[in-house]
Order: structure tokens, then C-alpha cells, then sequence
């Protein structure tokens, strides 16, 4: 019944703790289940990396107290499994599925249902369904990037990665080290108004969040680059000061960002840039502003920026985008 109801990648992972469990049993082939094969050894010895992030999968972060030193084996699976703390279970699932494929194209000759297992793993990766966002909802650029594919009708999948929690596997799609992080099979990037210009290309995701023509897609474009040398300047600013002091503040490249946003990005018209409707740019701003509330900074002071924070949380999925924040 799990497996009935389960997503592809579920599906996928199922199969793959199935293939993984045929190894270590020496499955397969007459000839590979032959001990002597140097191949066939490789395989079970990494058999405990599997067992590590099979547990990862199943239960999270390791809880167990480490075995004595004359429990070799258990200190093994112990240590692999300890290995992958703080990797979210569905990134343990995905990084699964990689590790058997790995294991799979390695073989000699593989059997007609491994064969078929990696295909569709293979084209796992390479469809639509394969997209994946990794972040956490507290993160102002993670709830853009997540809102705007929801938005666009994308279908992708979110997994929770804890800010500062950056296991191997993820330093490795992204070696910036920051969230969020986009996968799309076999590619991997990790700056946010990047991914959704990506999403628009590579899915062809034209609407009116970023329309095809070209003045109006390039002051959204204007926007998102002052975004990120100014307002985002400004709030990471705020931030800093906030946990290292307790108070808010008041920073200057912040107040001056949202004086200018104020004074010049609605100066007309109900949403950024003079638009009837929002675009990316306000998804991206209004992420970063909203945040602001958790330290108790206040945009009040600003009528233009506090109206269109009314509007923006009638823009759909909203509820479900920041319902993290709602909860702090």
C-alpha cells in the first residue's frame, strides 16, 4: 500500500533499497556473485554507505549512542550513518536513488530489472518532475524562488534544508552554500533569481510574473539587480545587528532601500515597476520585507511599501508560502 501511494521518488527509492538489498546479498548474476571479483567486493563494502543513508531516509538525523570499538561492524554502519546528520530525509531518498544508479552502471553485466530500475531513474532526472528546490522557508530568496514556481505552474518538488545544515552532498550541488539550491537532473544551481530565469527558459513558464516583452521584462530585471545590492544589503544588515545587539536599529542602507522603494519602484500603480499585477520583482521584495517582521522592524513609516504589503497576501499561495514565518 506505501508503495501504491508513494511519489515517483518514493517509488524509485523503494526499488532502490530493493536492488541494494540484492547486492549485499550477493545478487545478481552467477558470475558477479563470485566473491573473487574485485567489482563484486567494492559493492559490498559500500553497502555501508547505503546502510547510512537507508537510516537517514527512514529516520533522520542518528540518535544512537556510537558502539564500542569491538563492535567494528556496528561502528561502521554507526559512523555511516552519523555521516549524513542534518541531510533532510527526502535529500537522503534522492542521494539513495543516485548511489544505486552509480552502482548499477558499474556492473558487468546487470540483470533485465536493474536495467529497467536505472532507465527510469535515468529519466527521473531528465523530466519536468525532476525539479527540485532545496531551502527553508525562513530564508527570504527560498520562499521567492518556491512562490514563483508555484505561481508558474511548475511542477517541482521542496525539501527542507535547515539554513547553515550543508552536508556534502549539498556543498557539491552548491558550492556557494547558500539556500535555496535548484535540481534539475543532472544540473544543479544555487542563486535565486537565477533558478527562476532558468525555470522560464527551460520550461518554457512565460506568464505575467516575467512576460515575454522585452521593456516590461527588463525593469523587472532592473529591479532584481538593485534588489540584491541594496534592500537585500540592507535587511542581511539589519539582521546582523539584531542578533548581535538585540535591537533593530537603524541601519541607513536599509531605510535609504526602502525610501527608494517608496519614492520610485510605486510611485504608480498598485505593484513594483507601475504593474496592475505582481511580477517576480515583488515576489523577491516583498519576501525580503516580510521578513522583516521577525526582529521587529516596522515598515509603517512607509505608506506606498505598507498598502502593497496588504496586496501582496492576496496574491495566491501565499498562506502556503509563508506559513513557516506565520509561526515564528
Amino acid at each position: 500500500n506505501m508503495e501504491r501511494d508513494a511519489s515517483p521518488r518514493e517509488k524509485l527509492f523503494y526499488r532502490s533499497v530493493g536492488y541494494i538489498s540484492a547486492v549485499s546479498r550477493g545478487g545478481g548474476s552467477d558470475d558477479e556473485a563470485d566473491t573473487s571479483d574485485p567489482q563484486v567486493l567494492i559493492l559490498k563494502q559500500e553497502v555501508l554507505k547505503a546502510y547510512g543513508l537507508l537510516r537517514q531516509a527512514e529516520e533522520g538525523d542518528c540518535q544512537e549512542e556510537e558502539p564500542g570499538v569491538f563492535h567494528i561492524v556496528q561502528q561502521q554502519k554507526w559512523s555511516e550513518w552519523k555521516h549524513n546528520d542534518g541531510m533532510s530525509r527526502e535529500e537522503a531518498q534522492h542521494a539513495y536513488i543516485d548511489f544505486t544508479l552509480s552502482l548499477i552502471s558499474r556492473r558487468k553485466q546487470p540483470e533485465e530489472e536493474w536495467k529497467r530500475l536505472a532507465c527510469d531513474i535515468r529519466g527521473y532526472r531528465s523530466d519536468g518532475n525532476s525539479l527540485i528546490v532545496m531551502g527553508d522557508l525562513l530564508s527570504q530568496p527560498t520562499r521567492a524562488v518556491h512562490w514563483f514556481l508555484l505561481l508558474a505552474g511548475v511542477p517541482h518538488t521542496f525539501e527542507n534544508v535547515r539554513v547553515g545544515k550543508f552536508t556534502p552532498r549539498l556543498l557539491k550541488l552548491n558550492p556557494l552554500k547558500k539556500v535555496p539550491t535548484l535540481v534539475d537532473g543532472d544540473f544543479s544551481m544555487g542563486e535565486s533569481v537565477a533558478m527562476a530565469r532558468y525555470v522560464v527558459n527551460s520550461r518554457e513558464a512565460y506568464s505575467s510574473y516575467y512576460p515575454l516583452d522585452a521593456t516590461l521584462r527588463a525593469r523587472i530585471d532592473e529591479y532584481l539587480d538593485w534588489h540584491h545590492n541594496k534592500l537585500r544589503q540592507g535587511t542581511e544588515s539589519a539582521y546582523r545587528q539584531f542578533f548581535s545587539t538585540g535591537s533593530v536599529g537603524n541601519d541607513k542602507v536599509l531605510r535609504t532601500s526602502l525610501k527608494f522603494i517608496e519614492s520610485h519602484f510605486l510611485s504608480a500603480g498598485k505593484f513594483l515597476n507601475g504593474s496592475s499585477t505582481a511580477t517576480i520583482a515583488d515576489l523577491w521584495a516583498f519576501s525580503e520585507i516580510k521578513g522583516l517582521e521577525l526582529i521587529g522592524y516596522s515598515v509603517e513609516e512607509y505608506p506606498a511599501i505598507s498598502s502593497w504589503c496588504s496586496r501582496m497576501t492576496f496574491v495566491p499561495h501565499f498562506s502556503e508560502v509563508f506559513a513557516a514565518h506565520q509561526k515564528v
